[in-house]
């Protein structure tokens, strides 16, 4: 029984490209590829016969023919970038076009305290007290990270040092634009928090209407202890689009994470996030909304694992579904032994919109402790028809009633998200979305 699909054209692109990817050729840098590569052509793509990828079939994916440029070509016009590229939310902004970072449309404003670089100079540096973090990282290993190193070329390191707050977020920005053929990029960040640091990362991930492409970043954050770090992703891509995301998180002693995820772009996305709570105290929360139309497919994989005592983590994805939409929730709590006093919740909420639209939902419970407080929920429900009748009896339109009873039930997550700025701009996205 075959639990790989083949997909021998998303590596193929390696082979006419190894002597371009790395103009000053490193060894280090070389060895992650080709391990990557390994990898990935051991395994090839996950099928539905995988557990984890019961509700998500690759099959679209494998099959079609991705290129992979190492440079930005020079035929995108420059007007054309400028008028796709998103709002900055931050005044440090680092823009990526078709996977190859833009100086001239970034920003990285100076600032003590926190370093900022391309990910290939910091792998071409030598540094070891920077590349024990590359090695560490190698520990979680899929199909997708697998295929992110093979191509391992562009991505962004943050390091903040130890009792800093920089006062800024960093917002990178990641653009796909039409080429003439389908392209994918595999954008990875590395970002280090140090002790007692206090930093914000924003993630957005945007393309050109209509073209068809692949995204596969990999996002890997280091939280030592007593740090904290609030991390968001806005996801619009093209409707003809994949994009499978991945985010791996690291925490110490006494440390804070939050990730805010909202996906409405891409027709099939994966949104990975994994969270090892490795030091007593830590906390951990994660919030996430979509909205979905046509045929859209998203699928939210998360993993939260309390490895020590006292620690806390919430989840809540609430997700609304229009058409033939179809989404995936498979939460997964996990508390070791000797985990004694975790506290977790986890929630899942969906409100279908259509009786086309379908939820696959797998919350889960994995507990070896004693002592802990763990609970899990899933529900799937229609608008409530009180409310519809009690606005429609106000005056209020069905289009106008449907809205505002959507727009609700996103906005009880939404609020949650703890920059203001981030949390504006994807309220204006979702009224865009909620022309219903």
């Amino acid at each position: 029984m075959n639990r790989f699909i083949p997909a021998d054209n998303l590596t193929a692109p390696l082979k006419e490209i190894d002597s371009q990817i790395w103009k000053n050729k490193s060894k280090r840098a070389d060895k992650i590829r080709e391990e990557g590569r390994s990898g990935f052509s051991r395994t090839g793509l996950p099928s539905t016969k995988i557990e984890e990828w019961k509700y998500t079939d690759l099959t679209q994916l494998s099959k079609k023919d991705f290129s992979y440029e190492p440079e930005l070509p020079k035929s995108i016009n420059v007007s054309t970038i400028e008028k796709l590229l998103p709002d900055r939310i931050s005044s440090c902004s680092l823009v990526f076009v078709n996977g190859k970072f833009t100086e001239d449309l970034s920003n990285i404003p100076l600032s003590g305290g926190i370093s900022i670089d391309n990910i290939k100079n910091i792998i071409n540096s030598g540094d070891d007290s920077i590349l024990k973090y590359v090695e560490e990282t190698k520990k979680k290993s899929d199909a997708f990270t697998n295929l992110n190193r093979a191509y391992l070329n562009e991505g962004t390191f943050i390091r903040i040092e130890k009792d800093i707050d920089p006062k800024f977020s960093v917002h990178l920005i990641f653009l796909t634009v039409n080429t003439g053929s389908s392209g994918m990029s595999h954008p990875w960040n590395l970002i280090i928090a140090e002790e007692g640091s206090n930093f914000s990362l924003i993630e957005e991930y945007t393309g050109e209407p209509g073209s068809v492409y692949f995204t596969n970043s990999l996002t890997d954050i280091y939280i030592k202890d007593r740090a904290s770090v609030n991390h968001y992703k806005i996801q619009t891509e093209s409707r003809s689009s994949f994009h499978v995301g991945s985010l791996n998180v690291r925490q110490g002693e006494n440390s804070s994470f939050s990730s805010h995820t909202a996906t409405f772009g891409g027709a099939l996305t994966r949104n990975n996030i994994s969270v090892l709570m490795n030091g007593s105290g830590s906390t951990s929360e994660i919030e996430g909304i979509y909205f979905l139309k046509e045929n859209q497919h998203t699928d939210n994989h998360t993993e939260i694992f309390h490895n020590f005592p006292s620690c806390k983590s919430l989840e809540n994805f609430n997700g609304v579904l229009d058409d033939r939409s179809r989404a995936v929730f498979d939460g997964k709590i996990y508390v070791g032994e000797g985990s004694v006093h975790t506290d977790s919740s986890q929630s899942s909420k969906s409100l279908m919109l259509s009786d086309s639209a379908s939820v696959d939902s797998k919350p889960a419970l994995e507990i070896y402790a004693d002592d802990v407080k763990c609970s899990h929920s899933a529900s799937v429900g229609q608008p409530d028809s009180d409310s519809l009748f009690y606005m429609r009896s106000r005056g209020i339109g069905h289009v106008e009633a449907m809205r505002i009873l959507t727009s609700g039930f996103l906005k009880e997550i939404l609020e949650k998200f703890k920059n203001k700025d981030v949390s504006n701009k994807i309220e204006i996205l979702l009224e865009s979305e909620m022309k219903i």
